[in-house]
């Protein structure tokens, strides 16, 4: 999922935002997101949003984080992507609403059928 120079940028940058929001960035925090920020090939608005955070975050740190984090939200794709297995990295099947399985018939009883007591709490009055 990190395999987008965008999506990198994202969740550094959100985990730097959030430090910044608590106001427990340090330089090193900093020095990581403008690395990385110079190193990955992303839009101008990202590399702005980083220098502009990188600029404020010593005088306001919660208002730059806050900042930041609106920027990354505002960037991600509003839709999520299909589902995907974690193992096979195949879309997951969508079950059809209009198609029942028989395990869903098996699920519920038929009206006016109640199922075979196999307990004796089953039979209890007060439950019933």
């Amino acid at each position: 999922m990190t395999d987008t120079p965008e999506m990198q940028f994202a969740y550094v940058a959100t985990a730097k935002a959030l430090t910044a929001i608590q106001g427990r960035i340090r330089h090193s925090d900093c020095l990581e997101l403008a690395t990385l920020t110079l190193r990955l090939e992303l839009p101008a608005a990202a590399r702005a949003a980083a220098s502009q955070f990188l600029d404020t975050v010593n005088h306001s740190p919660e208002a730059a984080g806050c900042a930041l984090r609106d920027f990354v939200v505002a960037m991600l794709p509003k839709e999520d992507p299909a589902p995907t297995s974690v193992a096979t990295r195949n879309p997951v099947p969508q079950p059809n609403e209009q198609e029942a399985t028989a395990s869903d018939h098996q699920l519920a009883p038929e009206p006016g059928k109640s199922e075979p007591i196999e307990y004796a709490w089953q039979s209890r009055a007060d439950l019933q």
